[in-house]
């Protein structure tokens, strides 16, 4: 149980580590100058968001699988079925705080499911902060220029 809990947090600490470095990454490939499509950046930037987020949904789904896998005893009710794309769809619900299914986490995997939850949450804002941000700055770039000479 100790284990389990510990090897959720360290997950934990690498998603956030990991999104970090994706969003500095991101900010990286932003032109410096205003010579650019506004909505083609943007749409660009929401997909590799996109992109990273289900990264970080993979982590998680990996761990739980591992998890379900090697635990003593039922990790959800009902079992889930590790051929199909159950794991992969309780993690999303997780990470999205969603909370649609019909398998509900037992034991240690409560624990799991809730900090993929918190830390779901958490990137997701971060990343709408992010683009929030991104988009203010462009706006604000294109009123300057847009700025009637007296």
């Amino acid at each position: 149980m100790l284990a389990c809990s510990v090897l959720a947090a360290l997950v934990a600490v690498l998603t956030i580590i990991f999104h970090f470095w994706a969003l500095k990454f991101l900010r990286g490939l932003m032109p410096s100058n205003a010579d650019h499509n506004h909505f083609i950046r943007s749409i660009f930037i929401l997909v590799l968001l996109v992109t990273v987020h289900l990264i970080e949904v993979f982590l998680f789904t990996a761990v739980i699988f591992f998890i379900d896998f090697h635990m003593k005893g039922p990790s959800f009710a009902p079992p889930l079925e590790p051929i199909n794309l159950e794991f992969f769809y309780i993690s999303m619900i997780s990470y999205t705080t969603l909370g649609l299914s019909s398998s509900v986490p037992v034991g240690i995997m409560k624990i799991i499911i809730g900090i993929e939850s918190l830390v779901g949450f958490i990137m997701i804002t971060w990343s709408a902060s992010f683009f929030y941000a991104i988009v203010e700055k462009e706006s604000k770039n294109n009123s300057l220029d847009q700025t009637p000479l007296n």
